[in-house]
């Protein structure tokens, strides 16, 4: 081997400054879009939570009227952040009895209510002993715009939980 080719190899062997920085930026900018992606990802997680809690909570209300024999109603106010769950015994044994709280819980601040069925700020869904209900839709927002329904059938009470993402 010769001695320029020697001294040609001996400098090739590296990487020089602009390609290590190049690199680094591209490895930068990638990290910084997956942040982006998985912040996201952590608000839809918490609107998914939330139709599902609010979905097992009329679930087991609907459940609760059938085997009780008592109405339950589930309350949900679009301003307060809330929701609550009533048992009533309407058989007529204890008519002086007054609506029995059974569960509350709160939503996350970021998700908002909307439902427009009565326009009184406030629904209440009612379960009634037979297994039919007043029926509603619960439409559950994030700061996104994204949007996931919470809809029960009137005839049946049965729950279904729609996720309204747009395509795109």
């Amino acid at each position: 081997m010769r001695k320029s080719e020697k001294n040609s190899l001996q400098h090739s062997a590296g990487f020089t400054l602009i390609e290590l920085i190049v690199v680094l930026m591209i490895i930068g900018i990638s990290l910084g879009l997956a942040g982006l992606f998985v912040h996201q990802g952590a608000g839809n997680l918490e609107l998914k939570r939330a139709a599902k809690e609010i979905a097992t909570t009329l679930r087991y209300a609907r459940n609760q009227a059938v085997s009780e024999k008592k109405a339950y109603s589930f309350v949900i106010s679009e301003s307060g952040g809330a929701y609550n769950l009533y048992s009533a015994d309407i058989t007529g044994n204890n008519e002086g009895d007054a609506h029995e709280s059974v569960m509350s819980r709160a939503l996350p601040d970021k998700l908002k209510i909307k439902f427009d069925e009565r326009g009184e700020g406030s629904l209440r869904i009612v379960f009634f002993p037979g297994g039919n209900s007043t029926g509603g839709v619960i439409d559950i927002r994030n700061q996104a715009d994204r949007n996931i329904l919470v809809t029960v059938n009137r005839l049946t009470g049965k729950v279904e939980v729609v996720d309204n993402r747009k395509p795109g």
